[in-house]
């Protein structure tokens, strides 16, 4: 997905669109490392973000809540490089993280879900995947995978899901432990489908 997102050429290359292209990478990468909804990260204005400190702060979110989000060290990295560009190439003063071709307007989050979906189409598993993944599945992504990261470490899951879920800007804990059992009740249908695994992978018997 992300060779695609990296390798993509607009069919009609300007100054703008080219500069856009640049920041898909970043962009998308930014949604998948810290759960970000698509509306917020669009629409980050550029003072809100510190590649300093490792912190974007988001403000009137959904329910009008405002937190701080932190961000990873190759990240905040990636975003050094991104911001150094884009102070480089454009002569006026940003507003924006991810503006659009008018740079007094951010990226829309609609136009990004159907661009997602474009580079999706691109990749050898768009043909054969039965369910297609969205924009919101870097969200649902960054939420399992951190809590595969604890479970795997031995940590404790239970103390850390209510600062998950205040770094996601959910209501509440059950919401962001919602995610993870969206996966775990898939999990269980798979082996229930599952005709294949005994076959490839006997199992050892034991004497």
């Amino acid at each position: 997905m992300f060779s695609e997102i990296d390798a993509y050429k607009p069919s009609r290359p300007s100054f703008e669109t080219l500069r856009i292209s640049k920041e898909y990478p970043v962009l998308f990468r930014l949604m998948l490392t810290t759960g970000l909804r698509r509306s917020e990260a669009v629409s980050i204005p550029i003072q809100n973000i510190d590649v300093n400190e490792h912190t974007v702060v988001i403000r009137n979110a959904k329910e009008h809540k405002d937190r701080i989000v932190s961000i990873s060290d190759d990240m905040a990295l990636l975003l050094k490089g991104y911001l150094h560009f884009m102070e480089s190439t454009v002569s006026e003063q940003l507003k924006w993280l991810f503006p659009a071709v008018d740079l007094s307007c951010h990226l829309s989050a609609v136009a990004l879900g159907d661009r997602f979906n474009r580079f999706w189409n691109k990749t050898m598993y768009a043909q054969s995947c039965s369910k297609k993944p969205t924009l919101h599945s870097l969200r649902h992504t960054f939420v399992v995978t951190r809590i595969n990261s604890w479970n795997e470490q031995g940590i404790d899951t239970a103390v850390m899901i209510p600062y998950l879920s205040r770094h996601l800007g959910h209501k509440s804990a059950d919401e962001t432990f919602y995610y993870y059992h969206q996966v775990l009740d898939s999990l269980k249908i798979i082996r229930q489908k599952d005709t294949l695994s005994s076959i490839v992978l006997p199992e050892v018997r034991v004497r």
